[in-house]
Protein backbone atom coordinates (compact mmCIF):
# COMPACT_ATOMS: atom_id res chain seq x y z
CA UNK A 1 0.00 0.00 0.00
CA UNK A 2 1.53 3.48 -0.74
CA UNK A 3 1.77 5.67 1.78
CA UNK A 4 2.41 9.84 2.08
CA UNK A 5 3.38 11.69 5.21
CA UNK A 6 1.27 15.25 4.88
CA UNK A 7 3.25 18.49 4.60
CA UNK A 8 2.80 20.35 8.06
CA UNK A 9 4.53 23.42 8.98
CA UNK A 10 5.48 23.60 12.48
CA UNK A 11 4.94 26.05 14.61
CA UNK A 12 6.86 28.98 16.16
CA UNK A 13 9.56 26.93 18.68
CA UNK A 14 8.23 27.48 22.29
CA UNK A 15 9.54 26.03 25.10
CA UNK A 16 7.47 23.65 27.01
CA UNK A 17 7.22 24.05 31.01
CA UNK A 18 8.22 20.84 31.74
CA UNK A 19 9.04 17.63 30.48
CA UNK A 20 9.77 15.29 33.30
CA UNK A 21 8.98 11.54 34.39
CA UNK A 22 8.65 10.19 37.48
CA UNK A 23 9.57 6.84 39.90
CA UNK A 24 6.14 5.27 37.98
CA UNK A 25 7.88 5.64 34.74
CA UNK A 26 4.96 8.39 33.97
CA UNK A 27 6.62 11.13 31.19
CA UNK A 28 4.34 14.72 31.60
CA UNK A 29 4.96 17.62 29.44
CA UNK A 30 2.80 20.42 30.25
CA UNK A 31 3.04 23.26 27.46
CA UNK A 32 2.37 26.76 27.90
CA UNK A 33 -0.13 29.56 27.37
CA UNK A 34 1.01 29.93 23.53
CA UNK A 35 0.83 27.36 20.74
CA UNK A 36 2.74 24.02 21.64
CA UNK A 37 4.09 20.84 19.68
CA UNK A 38 4.42 18.00 21.20
CA UNK A 39 6.38 15.07 19.43
CA UNK A 40 6.32 11.32 20.85
CA UNK A 41 8.79 8.93 18.64
CA UNK A 42 11.28 6.49 19.02
CA UNK A 43 14.92 7.95 19.05
CA UNK A 44 16.22 7.70 15.17
CA UNK A 45 19.72 6.97 16.86
CA UNK A 46 18.75 4.44 19.55
CA UNK A 47 15.47 2.06 18.43
CA UNK A 48 15.86 1.11 22.54
CA UNK A 49 15.09 5.01 23.30
CA UNK A 50 11.82 7.26 23.56
CA UNK A 51 11.61 10.96 22.89
CA UNK A 52 9.45 13.19 23.79
CA UNK A 53 9.47 16.52 22.94
CA UNK A 54 8.47 20.19 21.52
CA UNK A 55 10.75 21.91 18.23
CA UNK A 56 13.39 22.92 21.32
CA UNK A 57 13.50 20.33 23.76
CA UNK A 58 14.18 16.95 23.72
CA UNK A 59 14.23 14.31 26.59
CA UNK A 60 15.38 10.81 25.77
CA UNK A 61 14.58 8.01 27.92
CA UNK A 62 15.10 4.15 27.94
CA UNK A 63 11.82 3.03 26.09
CA UNK A 64 11.62 0.22 28.88
CA UNK A 65 11.45 3.10 31.47
CA UNK A 66 8.26 4.60 29.93
CA UNK A 67 5.28 3.18 31.32
CA UNK A 68 2.98 5.95 30.51
CA UNK A 69 2.79 9.51 28.76
CA UNK A 70 0.73 12.63 29.73
CA UNK A 71 0.75 15.87 27.86
CA UNK A 72 -1.15 19.02 28.88
CA UNK A 73 -1.38 21.51 26.28
CA UNK A 74 -3.13 24.13 28.37
CA UNK A 75 -3.53 27.69 26.32
CA UNK A 76 -2.83 28.19 22.57
CA UNK A 77 -3.13 25.97 19.87
CA UNK A 78 -1.55 23.17 20.40
CA UNK A 79 -0.90 20.07 18.39
CA UNK A 80 0.47 16.36 19.54
CA UNK A 81 2.53 14.06 16.89
CA UNK A 82 2.59 10.92 17.70
CA UNK A 83 5.44 9.45 14.90
CA UNK A 84 5.97 6.29 14.24
CA UNK A 85 8.60 7.33 11.34
CA UNK A 86 11.72 5.32 13.37
CA UNK A 87 9.48 2.41 14.95
CA UNK A 88 6.10 1.85 16.77
CA UNK A 89 6.31 4.15 19.57
CA UNK A 90 4.85 0.79 22.11
CA UNK A 91 7.47 -1.55 22.93
CA UNK A 92 7.34 -4.76 21.67
CA UNK A 93 4.83 -6.92 23.81
CA UNK A 94 3.30 -3.57 25.98
CA UNK A 95 0.68 -1.28 25.78
CA UNK A 96 1.55 2.40 25.96
CA UNK A 97 -0.80 5.03 27.21
CA UNK A 98 -1.09 8.35 25.90
CA UNK A 99 -3.31 11.16 27.36
CA UNK A 100 -3.88 14.65 25.85
CA UNK A 101 -5.98 17.27 27.12
CA UNK A 102 -5.94 20.28 24.86
CA UNK A 103 -7.28 22.51 26.75
CA UNK A 104 -8.33 25.71 24.97
CA UNK A 105 -7.25 26.94 21.76
CA UNK A 106 -7.66 24.71 18.49
CA UNK A 107 -5.96 21.46 19.42
CA UNK A 108 -4.98 18.61 17.55
CA UNK A 109 -3.85 15.09 17.24
CA UNK A 110 -1.66 13.75 14.62
CA UNK A 111 0.10 10.32 13.51
CA UNK A 112 2.53 9.58 10.90
CA UNK A 113 4.77 7.35 10.23
CA UNK A 114 5.05 3.27 8.61
CA UNK A 115 5.80 1.75 12.28
CA UNK A 116 8.95 -0.17 10.95
CA UNK A 117 6.32 -1.99 8.20
CA UNK A 118 4.56 -3.65 10.75
CA UNK A 119 0.95 -4.18 9.66
CA UNK A 120 -1.45 -1.90 12.09
CA UNK A 121 -4.86 -2.42 13.31
CA UNK A 122 -6.66 0.99 14.23
CA UNK A 123 -9.86 2.29 16.20
CA UNK A 124 -11.19 5.35 16.80
CA UNK A 125 -13.52 5.51 19.74
CA UNK A 126 -16.13 8.44 20.49
CA UNK A 127 -17.02 9.34 24.08
CA UNK A 128 -20.00 10.28 25.48
CA UNK A 129 -18.44 14.17 25.88
CA UNK A 130 -17.63 16.46 22.76
CA UNK A 131 -14.28 16.44 21.54
CA UNK A 132 -13.08 13.58 23.67
CA UNK A 133 -12.22 9.88 22.67
CA UNK A 134 -9.61 7.56 22.24
CA UNK A 135 -7.46 6.31 19.49
CA UNK A 136 -5.85 2.99 19.41
CA UNK A 137 -3.18 1.20 16.98
CA UNK A 138 -2.75 -2.26 17.59
CA UNK A 139 0.29 -4.68 16.04
CA UNK A 140 0.42 -8.07 17.31
CA UNK A 141 0.01 -7.50 21.06
CA UNK A 142 1.77 -4.12 20.97
CA UNK A 143 -1.02 -0.96 21.25
CA UNK A 144 -0.54 2.48 21.30
CA UNK A 145 -3.63 4.03 22.87
CA UNK A 146 -4.35 7.84 22.72
CA UNK A 147 -7.07 8.79 25.12
CA UNK A 148 -8.21 12.20 24.46
CA UNK A 149 -9.91 15.56 25.52
CA UNK A 150 -10.82 19.08 24.24
CA UNK A 151 -9.00 18.29 20.91
CA UNK A 152 -10.58 20.06 17.97
CA UNK A 153 -9.21 17.83 15.01
CA UNK A 154 -7.15 14.45 14.42
CA UNK A 155 -4.74 14.05 11.23
CA UNK A 156 -4.22 10.49 10.61
CA UNK A 157 -1.88 9.59 7.31
CA UNK A 158 -0.23 6.93 9.30
CA UNK A 159 -0.62 3.35 7.43
CA UNK A 160 -3.20 1.05 8.80
CA UNK A 161 -4.89 -2.20 7.44
CA UNK A 162 -8.06 -1.19 9.18
CA UNK A 163 -9.55 1.50 10.80
CA UNK A 164 -12.64 1.23 12.63
CA UNK A 165 -14.51 4.34 13.88
CA UNK A 166 -16.87 3.43 16.07
CA UNK A 167 -19.63 5.88 17.79
CA UNK A 168 -20.80 6.40 21.55
CA UNK A 169 -23.73 4.94 23.23
CA UNK A 170 -25.88 8.21 22.35
CA UNK A 171 -27.46 8.95 19.24
CA UNK A 172 -24.87 10.11 16.62
CA UNK A 173 -24.99 11.40 13.48
CA UNK A 174 -21.51 10.35 11.46
CA UNK A 175 -20.34 11.69 8.05
CA UNK A 176 -18.59 9.89 5.74
CA UNK A 177 -16.92 12.20 3.44
CA UNK A 178 -13.51 13.41 1.36
CA UNK A 179 -11.26 15.84 3.16
CA UNK A 180 -9.04 18.27 1.27
CA UNK A 181 -6.60 17.31 -1.40
CA UNK A 182 -3.28 17.28 0.22
CA UNK A 183 -0.36 17.13 -2.47
CA UNK A 184 -2.14 15.91 -5.10
CA UNK A 185 -3.87 12.88 -2.90
CA UNK A 186 -7.11 12.40 -1.71
CA UNK A 187 -8.14 12.02 1.73
CA UNK A 188 -11.41 10.97 3.36
CA UNK A 189 -12.95 12.63 6.25
CA UNK A 190 -14.91 11.29 9.33
CA UNK A 191 -17.37 13.75 11.19
CA UNK A 192 -19.06 12.77 14.07
CA UNK A 193 -21.68 14.75 16.36
CA UNK A 194 -24.27 13.26 19.25
CA UNK A 195 -27.65 14.75 18.12
CA UNK A 196 -31.13 15.16 19.21
CA UNK A 197 -34.54 14.25 17.23
CA UNK A 198 -36.59 17.06 16.68
CA UNK A 199 -40.15 16.37 18.89
CA UNK A 200 -41.91 16.42 15.52
CA UNK A 201 -39.76 13.94 14.05
CA UNK A 202 -40.25 11.55 16.73
CA UNK A 203 -44.06 11.47 16.34
CA UNK A 204 -43.85 11.07 12.51
CA UNK A 205 -41.61 8.23 13.25
CA UNK A 206 -43.91 6.61 15.82
CA UNK A 207 -46.82 7.01 12.95
CA UNK A 208 -44.57 4.79 11.19
CA UNK A 209 -44.08 2.47 12.77
CA UNK A 210 -47.77 2.05 13.29
CA UNK A 211 -48.22 1.79 9.22
CA UNK A 212 -49.51 5.53 9.13
CA UNK A 213 -48.27 6.73 5.42
CA UNK A 214 -48.19 10.32 4.74
CA UNK A 215 -46.09 10.47 0.66
CA UNK A 216 -45.38 14.64 1.45
CA UNK A 217 -43.15 13.93 4.56
CA UNK A 218 -40.88 11.20 2.90
CA UNK A 219 -37.78 10.96 1.10
CA UNK A 220 -36.91 8.94 -1.33
CA UNK A 221 -38.11 5.17 -0.76
CA UNK A 222 -40.78 6.23 1.25
CA UNK A 223 -38.27 6.92 4.46
CA UNK A 224 -39.60 10.26 5.84
CA UNK A 225 -37.01 13.13 6.67
CA UNK A 226 -36.00 13.79 9.96
CA UNK A 227 -34.80 16.85 11.37
CA UNK A 228 -31.65 16.28 13.75
CA UNK A 229 -30.40 18.79 16.13
CA UNK A 230 -26.87 18.67 16.93
CA UNK A 231 -26.07 18.99 20.57
CA UNK A 232 -21.94 18.15 20.23
CA UNK A 233 -19.40 17.64 17.96
CA UNK A 234 -16.32 15.36 17.89
CA UNK A 235 -12.76 16.00 16.48
CA UNK A 236 -12.99 15.17 12.57
CA UNK A 237 -11.02 12.44 11.42
CA UNK A 238 -8.85 13.52 8.26
CA UNK A 239 -7.36 9.98 7.00
CA UNK A 240 -5.56 8.21 4.51
CA UNK A 241 -3.33 5.41 3.88
CA UNK A 242 -6.20 2.88 5.19
CA UNK A 243 -6.76 -0.12 3.03
CA UNK A 244 -10.07 -0.76 4.78
CA UNK A 245 -12.29 1.49 6.81
CA UNK A 246 -15.24 0.42 9.12
CA UNK A 247 -17.60 2.86 10.49
CA UNK A 248 -19.88 2.10 13.23
CA UNK A 249 -23.00 3.95 14.82
CA UNK A 250 -22.66 1.75 18.10
CA UNK A 251 -25.16 1.64 20.55
CA UNK A 252 -27.44 4.28 19.91
CA UNK A 253 -30.39 5.23 17.19
CA UNK A 254 -28.17 6.65 14.38
CA UNK A 255 -27.89 8.79 11.19
CA UNK A 256 -24.92 7.67 8.78
CA UNK A 257 -24.18 9.51 6.02
CA UNK A 258 -22.01 8.76 3.23
CA UNK A 259 -21.15 11.36 0.66
CA UNK A 260 -17.48 10.30 -0.95
CA UNK A 261 -17.20 10.93 -4.37
CA UNK A 262 -13.35 10.73 -4.88
CA UNK A 263 -11.45 7.51 -3.42
CA UNK A 264 -9.17 8.08 -0.51
CA UNK A 265 -5.61 7.21 -1.38
CA UNK A 266 -5.17 3.62 0.06
CA UNK A 267 -8.76 2.57 0.33
CA UNK A 268 -9.82 -0.63 -0.61
CA UNK A 269 -13.05 -1.61 1.26
CA UNK A 270 -15.66 0.70 3.42
CA UNK A 271 -18.23 -0.43 5.29
CA UNK A 272 -20.82 0.89 7.14
CA UNK A 273 -22.09 -0.76 10.40
CA UNK A 274 -25.33 0.72 12.12
CA UNK A 275 -24.44 -1.44 15.18
CA UNK A 276 -27.36 -1.62 17.78
CA UNK A 277 -30.56 0.15 17.88
CA UNK A 278 -32.65 1.54 15.12
CA UNK A 279 -30.05 2.72 12.56
CA UNK A 280 -30.70 4.96 8.88
CA UNK A 281 -28.36 5.76 6.28
CA UNK A 282 -28.07 7.78 3.47
CA UNK A 283 -25.58 6.19 0.93
CA UNK A 284 -25.19 9.61 -1.39
CA UNK A 285 -21.83 8.54 -3.13
CA UNK A 286 -19.71 5.40 -2.67
CA UNK A 287 -15.75 5.63 -3.42
CA UNK A 288 -14.83 4.85 -6.97
CA UNK A 289 -12.82 2.16 -6.81
CA UNK A 290 -13.23 0.60 -3.08
CA UNK A 291 -16.13 -1.99 -2.06
CA UNK A 292 -18.91 -0.54 -0.28
CA UNK A 293 -21.02 -2.25 1.54
CA UNK A 294 -23.63 -1.81 5.13
CA UNK A 295 -24.72 -4.39 7.54
CA UNK A 296 -27.25 -3.82 10.32
CA UNK A 297 -29.19 -0.96 8.57
CA UNK A 298 -32.97 -0.64 9.01
CA UNK A 299 -33.43 2.68 6.66
CA UNK A 300 -30.90 2.89 3.94
CA UNK A 301 -31.83 5.38 0.98
CA UNK A 302 -29.60 6.71 -1.80
CA UNK A 303 -30.14 10.37 -0.81
CA UNK A 304 -30.50 12.03 2.99
CA UNK A 305 -33.90 11.55 4.85
CA UNK A 306 -32.50 13.95 7.52
CA UNK A 307 -31.36 16.83 7.92
CA UNK A 308 -29.32 18.76 10.72
CA UNK A 309 -30.13 21.98 12.42
CA UNK A 310 -27.59 23.75 14.87
CA UNK A 311 -28.61 23.95 18.46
Amino acid sequence: MRSHVPCIDALEPRRLLSITIDSHGVVRATGGPDADNFVVRIDADNPDNLQVHDTVVVQTYAASRVKAIVVQGRGGDDRLFVDNSFGFVARAGKKLPITFAGDGGFDQIILLGTAGGAELTEQHTLANKANAGALSNRTGNTTQLVTYAGTDSIIDFAPAAKMTVVGNSTTNLINVTNGPVVTDQNTGLIEAFNVKVRGDAKKKDKDDDQGDEDDDDHGKHGARIVQLVKSEAFAPINFANKTAVVVSGGKGSDFLDVNMPNQPLGLSSLVIDGGKAKDRLAARAAPPGASFSFVGIEQASSQATFTLDEL
